[in-house]
């Protein structure tokens, strides 16, 4: 067959548009694709307007001046710069508990607190610490010390005192002692 027959013009053709169908069918593929894309990101966008607007209320109630952009208005005064350096230094790698707490010491004496009464009562006001108080209270109950609880630790004590002296000393050193001791079955315990 010859090249210049229209059959050969006719094959040509028929390829290249098979050709032409693959890119589109795949340019079709990924144009649907970013489609989809498209429409995912416009939601987002939907979404994040409904929650800018919730923010945007929320500051207008909160008293602060938005601009129709919603842009915050600064008041008329200049604002600190920025300091270039940072005002401390970085922690070290190994920081110890101990280093920490004396650090903190140091702080807090520092700005005027006294070191030896709790700082959280200086640090907190007297509201705060009553409102702790009372959720503390109503979450645990009343669960302060009185005379009647130091005198049953104070009876405890006593009492396991004696029972480790009489009962559990390996050597009576007084005769009155030893009295104690028969009288309680614990002379078994002890030759002699």
């Amino acid at each position: 067959m010859a090249p210049d027959a229209p059959e050969t013009v006719f094959a040509y053709h028929r390829l290249r548009l098979r050709e032409i169908r693959a890119i589109y069918e795949q340019q079709n593929f990924d144009l649907d694709h970013y489609l989809g894309v498209e429409d995912n990101v416009s939601e987002d966008i939907d979404t994040l307007e409904v929650h800018f607007s919730e923010v945007r209320e929320t500051l207008i109630s909160l008293g602060i001046d938005l601009d129709a952009n919603g842009t915050i208005r600064t008041p008329d005064h200049q604002a600190i710069p920025v300091p270039q350096t940072p005002r401390t230094k970085q922690p070290p790698s190994s920081l110890d508990f101990e280093d920490l707490a004396i650090e903190a010491g140091r702080y807090l004496s520092a700005t005027g607190l006294d070191p030896n009464t709790d700082p959280l009562l200086q640090v907190l006001g007297p509201t705060q610490t009553s409102e702790i108080n009372r959720r503390y209270k109503h979450a645990l109950g009343d669960i302060g010390w009185d005379q009647s609880d130091y005198l049953a630790v104070l009876l405890a004590g006593f009492v396991a005192t004696l029972l480790d002296v009489c009962c559990f000393s390996e050597s009576v050193p007084t005769p009155a002692l030893r009295r104690i001791h028969k009288s309680l079955g614990a002379a078994k315990l002890y030759p002699g």
